[in-house]
């Protein structure tokens, strides 16, 4: 056990390192290069690499055209992975990733679809928050509980109380969109 210590201000405290992660052995090498779900209390933990930033390799059999979402527990021991080449080819762009109180996984895409994925990395369902002729986008959503509302770009709220139930609630502003932001801040401000 190692420890080290630091002072903060007056006081001086003790920084207890127990063990190290284990998702390095899955050659995660450095958490700001991942979009990071964490669940609350000491749940799962979902990595999955981020395109926008360049990837340190750790070892020269890593694929980079290959990602994986990767999900571990609060010890950073593998629970499971999903291939993420599927929604590569899709062209599909993660808006986020949150857990439920159910301790499932839930991808919002900016496409309206919505999956989610078991602590094993099974999908458990498929949804979507748009109609399939829609060109609205998902700008962005906040979860709770097993329920969701979702913001799109031309700025309807949708709303899923239950992501089991996959029945959607859309609310629109019709004359509003976030290209239209002046009448926006001269609304509210």
């Amino acid at each position: 056990m190692e420890t080290e210590w630091h002072t903060l201000g007056k006081v001086q405290y003790q920084k207890w390192s127990l063990y190290a992660m284990d998702w390095a052995s899955q050659n995660v090498v450095d958490l700001r290069d991942y979009l990071v779900a964490c669940a609350p209390y000491g749940g799962p933990i979902a990595l999955l690499r981020d395109v926008k930033k360049q990837l340190k390799v750790a070892s020269p059999e890593t694929s980079l055209s290959s990602r994986e979402l990767l999900l571990f527990n609060a010890c950073g021991q593998q629970l499971g992975a999903v291939t993420w080449a599927p929604f590569d080819t899709k062209r599909e762009t993660l808006v986020d990733m949150t857990w439920t109180d159910e301790l499932r996984l839930l991808c919002v895409f900016t496409s309206g679809s919505c999956v989610t994925f078991s602590l094993t990395g099974d999908e458990e369902t498929r949804f979507t928050l748009l109609p399939p002729a829609s060109v609205d986008q998902i700008a962005t959503f906040e979860a709770w509980g097993s329920g969701l509302v979702a913001l799109t770009e031309k700025m309807a709220l949708v709303q899923v109380l239950d992501v089991d139930s996959r029945r959607t609630l859309r609310l629109a502003w019709p004359y509003w969109s976030l290209n239209s932001s002046r009448a926006f801040i001269r609304m509210f401000y």
